[in-house]
């Protein structure tokens, strides 16, 4: 039986509004931390209007806690969904002709595909460092998709970082940002009810050297930033998280107060 999570841990992250979250750790076999992470996620039910959901992935590096990377996916219109791979930070550089200097308004570097993935196919996003590529000052970040069903897999983007970030982290945080929040009104009483979505968010897999090392814990989560005008009408949170039995594996629904013929 699934067991619904609602209970959180309020934990600090760079995506303010963006829930739920999960946050996850690992332990790190190196000093100069990961070179790969690796992400299982399966959307069933998003809306298919407009840019609104961005579902995502986010690591810091070791020598830049402020400097993340992160990795997602943004449901659009009907064959036009979107795959983002993006760092923060200053120092970044574009490798592909699908990336772009600045990430959600800031410094950094945003790469980005329009990619047909389909809801209910299981997808394996990577985020990676190319070893052979990099320099004494700067390192390669690629960015991929997978359709583990064909298994298939497409390059999002490539981008240099400086060296000085080293590898990294061995935690991770899943987001699942309802971005028209962002710029929207700041009393919850007056955001529109956000639309339903729902998706299996697989726990993390790390990588170094070749060697996997997935993610063995799960150290705190959140549903209650994001309230909107259904949350505050029925007194609980539009989101939550359903534990997958004998893994730490989540089914995450947003908008389920909106829509209960869903």
């Amino acid at each position: 039986m699934l067991k619904p999570l609602l209970l959180t841990t309020l934990l600090i992250s760079t995506v303010a509004l963006a829930d739920p979250q999960i946050y996850y750790t690992t332990q790190s076999p190196s000093s100069s931390g990961f070179d790969q992470i690796q992400w299982p996620v399966t959307v069933n039910t998003a809306p298919s209007t407009g840019s609104t959901y961005y579902f995502a992935l986010q690591a810091n590096f070791i020598g830049d806690a402020k400097s993340a990377i992160y990795m997602g996916l943004q449901p659009r219109q009907a064959n036009k969904n979107l795959v983002i791979f993006s760092t923060f930070g200053t120092g970044t550089a574009a490798l592909s002709p699908n990336c772009h200097s600045g990430a959600d308004g800031g410094s950094g570097t945003s790469c980005s595909i329009q990619y047909n993935w389909k809801k209910g196919t299981p997808y394996l996003l990577t985020m990676k460092r190319n070893t052979a590529e990099s320099t004494d000052i700067l390192q390669v970040w690629e960015g991929y998709i997978k359709d583990t069903t064909t298994q298939q897999q497409t390059q999002i983007g490539r981008f240099t970082v400086p060296t000085t970030r080293q590898g990294l982290q061995n935690s991770s945080l899943f987001f699942d940002e309802y971005f028209p929040f962002n710029a929207g009104p700041k009393d919850p009483t007056q955001r529109v009810c956000v639309p339903y979505a729902k998706l299996l968010v697989q726990s993390p897999i790390y990588g170094f050297n070749h060697v996997s090392y997935p993610a063995t814990k799960i150290t705190g989560s959140r549903v209650e930033a994001g309230k909107d005008k259904c949350a505050i009408a029925a007194g609980t949170p539009n989101a939550k998280l359903t534990a997958v039995p004998n893994s730490l594996d989540y089914v995450v629904e947003t908008g389920f107060l909106s829509n209960p013929a869903r």
